[in-house]
């Protein structure tokens, strides 16, 4: 495998971990008080969707009603470019109403902050929800319709699931040349070989089986083909399987890409999410670097 010359000391950290058992991917029982941290991200969500100086807009972008992103934008000033989430929820979540909290400080910065749902397991195949995302994804990189609204410049994030659709994306559905400028992209705890998972309680839901798991794992196909940064983090309270995937991804964009592996100091799988809140955040300051908020 093609490696840089000057690489980094997180290419030779460990990923064995990424075989453990479900209690390593059990992350609602691995994460202390995932339902109050949930809840509040909820009372915050409804709180920002009625901030002043914020417009609110739902896009439909298929027949399945799961299949619509908000896009908060600016009433008011320039636009400096988009910032566009995927949400996780291990792929049966309904989780992109509640993650509204996270637009007001960037809306205020003049950027525009897109949550991307989609239709979930185990009503919608694993396969076709990754369809969904990859499908979205490229038409808001190419400024189609429904999304033509979507202003500047684009920095593309997700968590967990969402983080693994993106990766499959990446892989799979979005050019080299976009006609909107991909800044760069932020994956946050995501799931990048499903393989594990397929001896886990989440193929209950996730419904794979061993061509699918390997099809759907971005692990298991070439690099992906960016221009633009790509940051894969992961937080340093989180299980061991899950800082394993995090560390084996970027390990395999070593040579190919623009990538850096950054362990987020005591944060957890949830309180990542809302570490992404500001441009001043742990992890906001990374999408604010490459959208020049700030400077």
């Amino acid at each position: 495998m093609k490696r840089a010359l000057d690489a980094p000391a997180w290419a030779a950290l460990d990923t064995s971990a990424l075989t453990n058992g479900f209690d390593d991917y059990d992350i609602d029982s691995r994460t202390p008080n995932a339902i109050g941290i949930l809840a509040e991200f909820q009372r915050r969500s409804e709180d920002a969707r009625e901030k002043p100086g914020l417009c609110l807009s739902t896009v439909s972008y298929g027949s399945d009603p799961l299949a619509v992103a908000d896009v908060f934008t600016p009433e008011q000033g320039p636009i400096r470019g988009s910032i566009v989430f995927v949400h996780g929820g291990y792929w049966k979540g309904k989780s992109r109403p509640n993650r509204a909290f996270l637009a007001p400080a960037w809306v205020d910065a003049g950027v525009q902050w897109v949550n991307l749902g989609y239709p979930v397991a185990p009503d919608m195949p694993m396969p076709e929800i990754a369809r969904h995302i990859g499908g979205a994804l490229r038409r808001i990189v190419d400024g189609e319709s429904p999304f033509d609204m979507i202003q500047g410049p684009v920095v593309l994030t997700g968590n967990s699931a969402g983080a693994h659709l993106l990766a499959n994306a990446l892989a799979h559905d979005l050019p080299v040349m976009t006609r909107k400028k991909i800044l760069g992209s932020l994956l946050l705890s995501g799931l990048y070989d499903l393989r594990p998972l397929l001896a886990t309680p989440a193929n209950e839901w996730m419904r794979l089986d061993d061509e699918q798991a390997f099809r759907l794992s971005p692990l298991c196909h070439s690099p992906p083909k960016v221009r633009a940064p790509i940051v894969v983090s992961v937080g340093s309270e989180e299980p061991d399987a899950f800082i394993a995937q995090s560390r084996a991804y970027a390990q395999s964009m070593l040579g190919y890409a623009a990538v850096h592996y950054h362990e987020a100091p005591g944060l957890n799988h949830m309180t990542m999410i809302g570490a992404l809140d500001s441009p001043t955040s742990p992890l906001g300051r990374f999408m604010a670097e490459w959208l020049g908020v700030g400077r």
